[in-house]
């Protein structure tokens, strides 16, 4: 069999005959390239087994599978065969794996330990894509995807950010599942993202706002709270969840969030409006103060979701297209159509990137007048 230094290039360049050809790679030890008539490429490995009998293991198709991600794959295979293992049986129990035994056996804890929004991933993979749960790894592909996408927006209305946000989570899941062994090809490659509309910030009028203030006079106290304390810190809603009374000095008037519980990873201190620090005030007269400020009245733990009460509100107060994050846009656009500067709001929002803050520049029509009378 011919030897060959096998580099992106010279694959590329490899014409097909009239017959197959395999091409040992010169420089990873029993890695082969194999060249149908077709014009089909695909790497494997040949190496002799426990019982010296020599065997070859397909690692997938080129360049599905790109040259680095073969090369470490063959290495990977190549070591358990030196400690004895039967690659060619734990390819057969991949071929068997589903989604969720993968996410349980490996993705779930590899994605804890390797990213900082972990949370977020768990529930677009346990959650959102359940339907999912039961399919062979490595039958999932672009069709699957694109039906579950579009059954997940006719059940769920979300928008195609959100549809983008969820395959790519699922993308990520599958491109460690080859890179780690579990799968030979990523089938996921090549989804176009859904074109997202950049859309107009959603923020209150003078009238739904007073509408909205009237109406959580009379709301339950959990989401009176909630609300009051999203509409004057534009805090996250998960922030809000995850808020402790450690986070909160009504000594120096500030709410400080960890930075384990923020989506920029970083610290954020916010000053309190008079109307929260009299919303903590009421709560800390009503019981002891230690743990989560907000608790799930059933669990008596972390709260899962408001959506029920929010609905509710939101059908009191007569308000349309309104969602509870766009109170967080709303407390942004506010104190920017009263003057205040971009990277104050900036910072009090916890913005790691400064075009986030942008979306609301228009909102200052003097910030635009100024511009123009430079010339």
């Amino acid at each position: 069999m011919p030897k060959l230094k096998l580099t992106k290039t010279n694959i590329s360049e490899l014409e097909p005959t009239n017959k197959i050809i395999d091409y040992f790679d010169s420089e990873v030890n029993c890695l082969v390239l194999r060249v149908f008539p077709s014009g089909a490429k695909t790497f494997s490995i040949i190496y002799r087994n426990s019982e010296k009998k020599q065997k070859r293991y397909t690692i997938g198709k080129f360049p599905t599978i790109p040259l680095p991600v073969a090369k470490k794959e063959a290495q990977r295979l190549l070591l358990l065969v030196s400690q004895g293992q039967d690659i060619q049986k734990e390819k057969a129990q991949h071929d068997k794996l589903t989604l969720k035994n993968y996410l349980d056996r490996f993705y779930l804890d590899w994605s804890k330990k390797n990213h900082r929004s972990y949370k977020q991933t768990h529930h677009r993979l346990l959650v959102v894509s359940k339907s999912l749960h039961n399919m062979l790894l490595n039958e999932i592909d672009l069709k699957i995807l694109n039906n579950f996408l579009f059954q997940y927006k006719s059940e769920s209305n979300v928008s195609d950010s959100t549809l983008n946000k969820t395959a790519t989570v699922l993308k990520g899941a599958i491109s460690r599942a080859v890179e780690f062994g579990y799968l030979q090809a990523n089938k996921l490659t090549g989804f176009k993202k859904f074109k997202e509309s950049s859309g107009k910030i959603r923020y209150l009028s003078s009238r739904e706002s007073e509408a909205l203030l009237t109406a959580l006079d009379g709301a339950d106290k959990l989401i009176r709270n909630i609300v009051t304390l999203a509409y004057y810190t534009g805090m996250r809603r998960g922030e809000i969840f995850t808020l402790k009374w450690s986070d909160i000095d009504l000594k120096t008037n500030q709410i400080t969030l960890d930075k384990d519980n923020t989506k920029s990873g970083h610290a954020r201190s916010i000053p309190m409006h008079k109307n929260v620090r009299q919303m903590f005030l009421d709560i800390c007269s009503n019981g002891n103060q230690s743990g989560l400020v907000f608790k799930s009245p059933i669990t008596g733990g972390k709260l899962d979701n408001i959506n029920k009460s929010w609905i509710t509100l939101m059908k009191k107060t007569e308000i349309d297209n309104f969602r509870f994050h766009d109170l967080r846009h709303n407390f942004a656009s506010q104190l920017i159509m009263k003057g205040e500067s971009l990277s104050v709001v900036r910072e009090l929002l916890g913005h790691s990137d400064f075009k986030m803050t942008l979306r609301y520049a228009h909102l200052a029509p003097e910030h635009r007048q100024k511009a123009v009378d430079l010339l």
